[in-house]
């Protein structure tokens, strides 16, 4: 349940606004917005590294376990809402840090999570692909 409320409080509140406003939830606010698009894949992305990667080092005994830990961190921290319920010594070294770098982007933009926000970052992929195109077609 912390889980769902992290993504909605890292969520644009104009877009809740506007899925709300109009007398019941209407998602298609949401599939519409490029910026809640690109945060849902960075989160899904996220996860299924951190749950997989635990999996293939037997960090938790169970698949169950795994699939829980990797979920409440990886939102936690990407969120940077600071909440924790385990200890990262038994994790492979390479998924604290993944999730360190996952909070420096945060959430979207008009949001209560920190970090960059993911439009500006969507902003940066977008116009690096536009000067690297560029590069290899001047005219």
């Amino acid at each position: 349940i912390t889980v769902v409320f992290l993504l909605i409080s890292a969520c644009n509140f104009t877009l809740h606004f506007a899925a709300f406003a109009s007398r019941g939830v209407h998602p298609k606010y949401y599939w519409k917005d490029p910026e809640f698009r690109a945060f849902i894949f960075i989160q899904v992305l996220l996860f299924l590294v951190c749950f997989l990667l635990l999996l293939k080092h037997h960090s938790y005994t169970s698949p169950y376990d795994a699939f829980d830990q990797a979920l409440f961190q990886t939102v936690s921290i990407s969120t940077t809402a600071g909440f924790t319920t385990t200890g990262f010594a038994d994790w492979p070294l390479f998924l604290p840090v993944l999730l360190l770098f996952s909070s420096f982007i945060g959430g979207c933009a008009g949001s209560t999570g920190g970090g960059m926000k993911v439009i500006r970052i969507l902003l940066l992929t977008l116009q690096g692909a536009r000067e690297l195109k560029r590069l290899v077609h001047p005219r």
